[in-house]
């Protein structure tokens, strides 16, 4: 990465954490938890002025050129700011649209969602069948799709979603729908993160778009992943403040508790995980194909796969490491709408199941590093 790269990422962070800090204050996140399917409407239209979900686009498609980068540390930034915002799932879409040149898609669709005028969301169905390239639970015949997908994260206000199909064929494809059509009905789902506008999608012959194979889903899936990393990375790191925070100000026995040999430890421990987890995704970042060929070149498809999954395994882990210790930091407080830590742990216990579980993870990453080693497992 070049140094007028590294610039102009940092500026973006900046400007982005200052944004957020004018934006997002602890009143605001609250009133999101009361209502299943909530969304913060007004602070996407804010982002998507700035030009946010275009950030990742080449300045000849109407973005910033910035690449993944420049998507990753505004993932990182939402997370640091414990904001939901359906930034990623407009991305990913953005990039599928532009792979294909659009042809296939209406026009203005593109132009929404860089705009940030149409919004979007990933919709997997195989993750809660503990397999994680496969259509299985929607089906699609002639172009349309029929099934059900659950706790879908920003279905409940999108204009557009990725599903995952199978086809009459068996083959496994990504598909792109209107989630506007009477052949689609969405139902709000209460759950522990009310801010992030879970649904459960039923389709009834939708009519959809073919973006892509089983390989682009594979892709699609280390791009989310990745992005998703980031911002578990953000939380956790705003986590690990807060505690520190109240360690230092909390007085127990006399002195504050911070200096407690058990504390340093809870904290110690939180940094270090961040810290595996910043390494994993920043080596997962760089080997994301960003459609100019440098990726390609130094690495094959299972490296990208390998290093995604150990990405999103250590910032699951580092992510929930923070939230869960930040609120036994604060005692009872921690877990009190009074304090921020449940806000973390929220989100910390969403971002954990959406793309799958660190299980289904971790046995994606053993399939791939073996098949790449080319190691027969023993029985």
């Amino acid at each position: 990465m070049s140094h007028a790269l590294n610039e102009e990422l940092e500026a973006v962070r900046h400007e982005a954490q200052r944004l957020l800090r004018e934006q997002v204050d602890p009143k605001r996140l609250e009133a999101l938890l009361d209502t299943a399917g909530s969304f913060d409407h007004a602070l996407w239209q804010l982002v998507a002025a700035q030009g946010w979900p275009a950030v990742a686009l080449p300045e000849s498609h109407g973005g910033s050129g910035l690449g993944w980068a420049g998507l990753a540390v505004l993932q990182e930034t939402l997370g640091q700011a414990n904001a939901a915002l359906p930034l990623a799932p407009a991305a990913l879409t953005l990039a599928l649209l532009r792979a294909g040149d659009g042809a296939t898609a209406p026009p203005h669709w593109m132009q929404g969602l860089r705009e940030g005028s149409l919004t979007a969301c990933v919709a997997l169905p195989a993750l809660g069948c503990g397999l994680l390239v496969q259509g299985e639970g929607v089906l699609a015949a002639r172009g349309r799709l029929t099934g059900t997908v659950s706790t879908v994260a920003f279905a409940a206000v999108a204009d557009l979603a990725l599903v995952a199909a199978e086809d009459e064929d068996a083959r496994t494809g990504l598909w792109l729908l209107s989630l506007s059509v009477p052949e689609v009905s969405r139902e709000p789902v209460p759950t522990v993160d009310d801010a992030r506008g879970l649904a459960t999608l039923r389709l009834s012959g939708a009519p959809a778009i073919r973006l892509g194979d089983r390989s682009a889903l594979e892709q699609l899936l280390d791009r989310a992943a990745t992005l998703c990393a980031f911002e578990q990375l953000g939380g956790a790191q705003a986590a690990l403040t807060l505690a520190i925070e109240h360690a230092q100000q909390r007085v127990a026995f006399g002195q504050p508790i911070a200096r407690f040999q058990a504390i340093k430890h809870k904290l110690v421990d939180i940094y270090a995980a961040i810290e595996i987890a910043r390494g994993c995704a920043l080596t997962a970042l760089a080997l994301l194909d960003d459609d100019a060929g440098t990726a390609a070149q130094v690495a094959d498809a299972a490296e990208c796969h390998e290093a995604a999954a150990a990405a999103r395994l250590a910032a699951n882990h580092a992510f929930e490491l923070a939230a869960r210790d930040c609120i036994n930091v604060f005692g009872a407080l921690g877990v009190t709408r009074e304090a921020a830590p449940h806000r973390h742990y929220r989100r910390a216990r969403a971002l954990a199941l959406e793309l799958g579980s660190s299980a289904l993870w971790r046995e994606r990453l053993v399939d791939q590093f073996l098949a790449r080693q080319a190691v027969v497992p023993s029985v």
